[in-house]
């Protein structure tokens, strides 16, 4: 617990012993740091949801969160140095080389990674890559968005765009920052809603690509990342303002079954025994993979219900008109509540089924290809 400035913190919900001691050490590297400047956010940016708020006692799992962040606001550190690292954060061979960053102070003091609020041993940096990527004539601004890893759909709109809304919407004027270092953003869809935002090529780097800034001034927003497990209450009503919705008005209203055939993870390894049944009731099949932002808008908005294995494509139920049934087929080592919570903001149906895990990765549950089982069958065809 903190006395900064005369407010008494814990900014955090008691977790586990040693997530909390990595966010007392952030807390009081960044928090307490002489140069480090600090802005609460507004009272209706500062709650979550969790499993146990979804009604479902399946989902309530996850009774110590370690992403649920009380009090958020915007951190400014002044006259810091931001380093490129990478890191594996997964341990997942199938994966690429994970990046993340570091913040050193100007005494060369390295403050703790602050994306999940994990420290900066935890994270086992590797090595630093890259060159001097640029050097000002004056301090820059620069904002960090997103979290290392949130580089697929759904972490990287709640996370990067998300984040982006948190800055405005807390009182900051992004017309000061100079640049905006996030994951990924070599994507096409990426691209697309950096278009979308108003965020232009020459003012974003990925966090890959840093290499080392020196003398900046950080600007990092605070809060509850959208974790599988915790997602601000505001974040469906934050995607839809910031990349535009309009609901549908097409009186189609169609079947849709998401297929991931051709993902690494979490594949459906019997998919044909499902599929000819959802096709002979009229269920279209398809795939949001190469789907610019606008054509995943439309699809979705003139859904009737949706049937899909677990995966980042579900994120645009945000895009659905209410009362949308949402089927969600997850493995049964799964619990996470993301799309039930999402559903729950934007009033649709959602329904999960669980069925058998088919065991991919040793460490990684959350990541099981799935077997439909005949119960499971049962269950999605009584929906339909």
């Amino acid at each position: 617990m903190l006395n900064i400035d005369g407010v008494v913190r814990p900014l955090l919900r008691p977790v586990k012993k040693r997530a909390l001691q990595a966010y007392e050490r952030f807390e009081r590297n960044m928090f307490g740091h002489p140069d480090s400047h600090w802005m609460e956010a507004p009272p209706n940016l500062s709650s979550s949801m969790i499993g146990k708020d979804t009604g479902d006692i399946r989902f309530n799992q996850f009774p110590n969160v370690q992403h649920y962040i009380r009090r958020p606001g915007i951190l400014r550190m002044e006259a810091v140095s931001l380093a490129g690292l990478v890191t594996n954060t997964h341990n997942d061979p199938k994966d690429d080389k994970k990046y993340t960053f570091g913040l050193v102070d100007k005494w060369g003091f390295p403050l703790s990674y602050i994306y999940g609020g994990r420290g900066w041993k935890e994270w086992r940096a590797k090595v630093q890559i890259g060159p001097i990527l640029k050097t000002y004539g004056r301090r820059p601004t620069v904002a960090l968005l997103g979290r290392s890893f949130a580089t697929n759909y759904f972490h990287w709109l709640t996370d990067v765009v998300g984040d982006y809304w948190f800055l405005k919407k807390a009182g900051f004027n992004i017309d000061d920052v100079d640049l905006y270092v996030c994951p990924g953003g070599d994507e096409k869809w990426q691209q697309e809603i950096f278009s979308i935002i108003g965020i232009p090529d020459q003012k974003r780097i990925s966090i890959k690509n840093i290499g080392t800034i020196h003398g900046i001034d950080a600007i990092i927003p605070y809060r509850s990342k959208a974790s599988s497990e915790v997602i601000p209450t505001w974040i469906s009503t934050a995607l839809r303002e910031q990349i535009g919705h309009n609901a549908s008005q097409n009186s189609s209203r169609r079947l849709l079954y998401l297929s991931r055939k051709d993902a690494r993870r979490r594949k459906v390894v019997n998919e044909s025994c499902i599929i000819e049944s959802l096709k002979a009731k009229g269920f279209i099949e398809v795939q949001c993979e190469g789907m610019t932002i606008k054509e995943q808008q439309q699809l979705f908005g003139c859904a009737n219900t949706i049937i899909a294995a677990h995966g980042a494509a579900l994120t645009n139920i945000i895009w659905c008109n209410k009362n949308t049934n949402i089927i969600d087929i997850l493995p049964e080592r799964k619990k996470t509540p993301c799309f039930n919570i999402l559903s729950i903001q934007c009033n649709l149906n959602y329904n999960p089924i669980w069925t058998k895990s088919i065991k991919t990765y040793k460490q990684q549950e959350h990541w099981d290809d799935i077997e439909i089982t005949p119960a499971a069958v049962d269950q999605i065809m009584k929906f339909v």
